[in-house]
């Protein structure tokens, strides 16, 4: 298997205020990029919005976005993104299925 990566210097980065990557979204400090090569999805953070993307590694296609300025942080594991969000002291955290895009509730632990 061939992986190909886009790498930047990092002077040739401070030097440039803008870096288009995608169609429909354009980089700026301090949005970032995370590629997730077990789920074969980019996530992007894009701060103005306040929303992350999450896109398809092999065609670059949108698959879906969530926008909410109470959201702190997207975390993926196999099948699914964890969605976390923080109100006062209490901590949320949502699952959504990749393949499918519907919310899964958090799994209740059972304690033996």
């Amino acid at each position: 298997m061939t992986t190909l990566f886009r790498s930047f210097t990092v002077n040739s980065v401070r030097q440039l205020k803008k870096v288009r990557l995608f169609k429909d979204f354009v980089f700026e400090h301090p949005d970032y990029i995370e590629f997730d090569s077990l789920n074969e999805i980019i996530i992007t953070h894009h701060t103005k919005d306040h929303c992350y993307r999450v896109w398809c590694m092999n065609s670059y296609a949108p698959l879906f976005t969530v926008t909410d300025p109470r959201m702190q942080d997207l975390r993926t594991c196999k099948g699914h993104v964890a969605l976390i969000a923080r109100q006062c002291s209490t901590l949320y955290v949502t699952y959504v299925d990749i393949q499918s895009r519907k919310v899964r509730p958090y799994p209740e632990h059972t304690h033996q």
